[in-house]
């Protein structure tokens, strides 16, 4: 079989589902099925379901179980060739010993020059607020994408949409508005928490990744 296309992802123990990159399953939408089989070089074969429709593609039943064929204790990359269809070639690579080695499309990934990421600590009063006042530099971010709305993904693929707020000039703020307030209650965020956004692929600017620390 001649190659269709191929992209590496990692292997992160705890976490239930492998993330696809969005371009590569938006080219291939539909050749791909929503179940796939992995195949590496010893023949050993894995049957695993693919949520494409999801604003964050992913492998979900039977990923675990790939991850308990590897052994995997720590990060770990893992290479993928498809071959059309349903089928793909998987290689498990090295260790990987920071998240700015891991492809740009993942949410955990701080690849350099490549992703834009902010972290914030929370106060008592941001954790259980209405709104998030942003700092400069994640503010002047937000204004620059010229969004009304943010899109906030947690780890389990819950998708919040807040509000922006922007003032000024001459005296700029940004805000994180309505929506902000359910999302801390869904994590479950306390006073000392720090929290990573992470800005999706570019294919959406109002997209972000939002994970503890």
């Amino acid at each position: 079989m001649i190659p269709q296309g191929y992209f590496t992802t990692v292997l992160i123990p705890n976490q239930i589902y492998g993330e696809l990159p969005t371009e590569f399953v938006q080219k291939h939408y539909h050749a791909l099925p929503n179940e796939v089989q992995l195949w590496d070089i010893n023949g050993m074969q894995h049957y695993l379901k693919l949520n494409k429709d999801h604003i964050v593609p992913h492998l979900t039943d039977g990923w675990l179980d790939v991850m308990d064929h590897y052994h995997v204790d720590r990060v770990k990359q893992i290479g993928f060739v498809y071959l059309g269809s349903d089928e793909f070639w998987v290689a498990v690579g090295n260790p990987l010993n920071s998240t700015d080695d891991y492809p740009s499309f993942h949410s955990h990934s701080t690849k350099p020059n490549v992703t834009n990421y902010f972290d914030v600590a929370l106060s008592h009063y941001t954790s259980k607020s209405s709104q998030l006042t942003l700092k400069k530099d994640f503010g002047d971010f937000i204004r620059s994408t010229q969004t009304n709305t943010i899109l906030l993904c947690n780890q389990k693929l819950h998708v919040q949409e807040t509000s922006v707020l922007l003032r000024g000039p001459p005296k700029l703020s940004a805000k994180l508005g309505s929506g902000w307030k359910q999302f801390c209650s869904i994590e479950g965020y306390q006073q000392g928490d720090t929290i990573r956004f992470k800005l999706g692929e570019p294919l959406s600017n109002n997209f972000m990744h939002v994970r503890k620390l």
